[in-house]
């Protein structure tokens, strides 16, 4: 988690995104990751079910991020 922890520290202009196998703790090590953190702002998405998340899904998940870092 350490590693997570300071590659979101990272200053950069993309989404990161987290991907892996089912249940193996993805979703917990990037909520432990954002705890440890307060001062970063976050925005966490599961897509667990990709058919059923089209273009449109992406494009809000990425508006909201944007907005969350312009009010940084």
């Amino acid at each position: 988690m350490i590693g997570l922890v300071a590659r979101l520290a990272e200053e950069r202009r993309f989404l990161q995104v987290v991907a892996g196998p089912r249940q193996v703790g993805k979703t917990t090590v990037v909520r432990q990751a954002i705890a440890a953190d307060p001062t970063m702002t976050s925005h966490l998405a599961s897509a667990d079910d990709p058919g059923l998340r089209d273009r449109g899904w992406l494009e809000a998940q990425w508006q909201v991020g944007r907005v969350l870092a312009g009010a940084e």
